[in-house]
């Protein structure tokens, strides 16, 4: 079967890809708030002290409900938007994700 590019960008990371830059540094407590959110698939990734990743189900519905979460806990928000993994980064996880399951 053949896939569109962004079902394989689903595929390997297991849903979309949300950056979040903050005016502040993003604390243990940020994200593990963030990570209990019932839309967010598996664990917050540090870019920086004040930028994520977070891999949700849909970035549509996530965004807003993001940002609601993320002024609940008064951390300001410099951007947060959907980010288009290239597709070099997609192949590798693909592969990753090939061989634990051939494991």
């Amino acid at each position: 079967m053949v896939e569109t590019p962004e079902n394989l960008r689903r595929k390997a990371f297991g849903g979309d890809v949300i950056s979040i830059r903050t005016t502040e540094e993003i604390r243990y407590a940020h994200r593990h708030e963030i990570e209990n959110l019932p839309f967010v698939r598996g664990k917050v990734k540090m870019i920086s002290d004040q930028e994520i990743d977070v891999i949700v189900d849909d970035a549509s519905t996530a965004i807003p409900l993001l940002v609601e979460n993320l002024n609940t806990q008064r951390l300001n928000t410099e951007s947060i938007e959907e980010i288009s993994v290239p597709f070099d980064d997609v192949f590798v996880k693909l592969i990753e994700t090939e061989k634990v399951d051939a494991a």
